[in-house]
């Protein structure tokens, strides 16, 4: 009885070491999930609009069409229970390149915004997937930053944050290269300005947010920097 016991516990172990191996191969079929392959097709396109000498109405119209699909990867995503780490990374690291290139577009020193939404990206995701539920559950969170955080930024702060974010420094692309004037023409005259106060608020707003990221997470090492 007590060998069979012995050999029962053994064979136990074994398993429980082999799936614990399996649980460490890379999943390769994760980069064919669905909302990974729309990442793929807005990665192409972010090449394709930044081709040199293409002019900025198409440069902003495939833009556009990438900022679209955007949104609908999140939802492949949820209706075929597709989430993962690699989507969320990628899904981020295409949106910070795309902004940091039109930034650049719009003023070679505006590269310093990306700096900031980089340096945001790299302090957050140090916590890995589940970042904004970490950063929301922090002691002291400002009530501001607690407006913007809250219902996963669904609520009227959060929007315009977002919004400033994205949309920002395309609006910028279409006051510099008069893309309003020459194509969007038919918009009511005073839609350039409206916009950019609008999305200008809305990116200080996002600013606010990152500045009291990058100093939590900065304080979080100094902390752990004490305990060497």
């Amino acid at each position: 009885m007590m060998k069979d016991t012995k050999t029962s516990s053994t064979l136990g172990e074994k398993d429980a070491l082999i799936s614990e191996a399996q649980s460490l191969l890379p999943d390769y079929r994760v980069l064919l999930y669905v909302p990974n392959v729309i990442g793929y097709v807005r990665l192409l396109l972010l090449i394709v609009a930044f081709i040199p000498y293409i002019s900025p109405p198409y440069m902003v119209i495939i833009y556009s069409v990438s900022i679209i699909l955007d949104g609908f990867d999140g939802w492949a995503a949820r209706k075929w229970n597709q989430c993962s780490p690699f989507g969320a990374w990628m899904d981020i690291l295409i949106d910070n390149a795309g902004r940091g290139l039109l930034w650049t577009k719009v003023h070679y020193l505006c590269f310093l915004v990306s700096v900031i939404e980089w340096t945001t990206h790299i302090c957050n995701h140090n916590h890995g997937a589940h970042w904004k539920t970490i950063v929301k559950n922090k002691r002291i969170v400002p009530p501001l930053i607690a407006k913007i955080l809250s219902n996963n930024f669904r609520n009227p702060y959060g929007v315009l944050a977002i919004g400033g974010l994205n949309v920002l420094p395309l609006w910028c692309i279409g006051l510099k290269y008069e893309i309003f004037r020459t194509h969007l023409y038919f918009l009511p005259v005073y839609t350039p300005e409206i916009g950019l106060l609008v999305f200008g608020f809305g990116r200080i707003l996002c600013l606010l947010a990152e500045i009291w990221c990058i100093k939590e997470h900065v304080k979080g090492l100094l902390i752990n920097s004490s305990k060497y």
